[in-house]
Parts: C-alpha cells; sequence; structure tokens
C-alpha cells in the first residue's frame, strides 16, 4: 500500500506546484488537501473536486485508510467497553467491506479473531466475526503482494 501512495505522489510530482482543481462552479464536496513533506521541503495542494486520475486514486486510498481505522477502532472498543454494541460494529465493518473500498481488510483479522474467541460475546457476533475473518482470508492477495482498493468511478 505504502508503495502505491509513493507511486501515486510521484506521479503528481510531490504536489509541487500542482493545481487539481477543476475551477468550476461545482457542488462543495469538501476542501482537500493533499501534503508531501521530505528534508524540510514542504508541498501541498488543495482542491474541492478533481479529474486527476491520480489524485482521484490516491484520495480513495487515504478515505479507505480512515474508514478501515474508524472500523478497527469501533471495534476494539465495542468489545473492551460493549459487547453487546459487537454486532452492530460487526455490520458495519461488513457494510464497508461489501463496498470494496477497505485498502487492506486484513488488518482487521486479529480483532474479529479476538471476537470470534472471545466467549463473553453473544453468539452471533462470533459467527459473524469468523464467517468475516474467513472471506477476508478467502479475498486477500497472498502474503507480500499489494492491494487496491476497487475504485468507486469507473
Amino acid at each position: 500500500m505504502r508503495t502505491r501512495i509513493f507511486e501515486l505522489t510521484g506521479e503528481l510530482h510531490d504536489f509541487e506546484g500542482l493545481d487539481l482543481d477543476v475551477h468550476r462552479r461545482i457542488a462543495d464536496l469538501g476542501d482537500k488537501t493533499f501534503l508531501y513533506e521530505k528534508s524540510g521541503e514542504v508541498h501541498e495542494a488543495h482542491y474541492n473536486y478533481t479529474l486527476n486520475r491520480s489524485a482521484t486514486q490516491l484520495s480513495l486510498i487515504f478515505e479507505g485508510l480512515f474508514q478501515q481505522q474508524r472500523d478497527l477502532t469501533l471495534l476494539e472498543q465495542r468489545l473492551k467497553y460493549d459487547r453487546l454494541g459487537v454486532n452492530d460494529a460487526l455490520h458495519q465493518f461488513e457494510d464497508d467491506l461489501g463496498q470494496h473500498t477497505l485498502p487492506e481488510p486484513e488488518r482487521l483479522l486479529p480483532v474479529l479473531d479476538r471476537i470470534a474467541a472471545d466467549s463473553r460475546v453473544v453468539e452471533v457476533a462470533r459467527h459473524l466475526a469468523r464467517a468475516l475473518a474467513e472471506r477476508i482470508r478467502m479475498t486477500s492477495p497472498p502474503e507480500g503482494t499489494a492491494s487496491q482498493p476497487a475504485s468507486k468511478h469507473p
């Protein structure tokens, strides 16, 4: 994943002097910022909407990483503080997994395995955790190969 991020960043010339915005009147989709720092050198690019494919792919990766981390945090918190809420958190993760936007869902396998093995969690959640872990294991690329999130755009 790191390699892909730096490939896309390289295609965008480390955001140096880069203008990504389409500069047309469109809905406010939220300002996005890419920032690159290396050896005291800082470059950044801001945009609301872009047609640049590399920027769109990079943005999708970061959005997927954010969602993936949010799902992981929610599952861990529910497992620790609200075992009855684990099932709802698993369903949220299942929805996100089904959208194919999580770049590295295999990173959630340890928490899924802990849920599946925890007898204090309701059986329906334990069963769902096992099913989700199996689904990830069956679809994850072999160790050492890069995975990429599916694009939301054709």
